[in-house]
């Protein structure tokens, strides 16, 4: 799989976790998902988690996440 994401300019789940991991996010949310994966999109979750210690989540078609400004200080 990461052969074929990295021959078509994408990342796998595991690499995204990676780098948010190394960026100190505190949420990661999977997007753009392959239709050549049906189904259950749990596996990449878990994929990600396992590398990254935040919030872990595959956003659903349409979904909004809210992304706060850090606050002023």
């Amino acid at each position: 799989m990461a052969g074929r994401a990295r021959s078509t300019g994408h990342a796998t789940a595991r690499e995204a976790g990676k780098i948010a991991e190394r960026a100190g996010a505190k949420r990661l949310a999977l997007t753009h998902i392959s239709s050549r994966y049906p189904g259950d999109a749990r596996g990449h979750q878990r994929e990600a988690a396992g590398v990254f210690d935040g919030e872990c989540f595959v956003a659903e078609d349409g979904q909004t996440v809210e992304i706060p400004f850090p606050d002023d200080e």
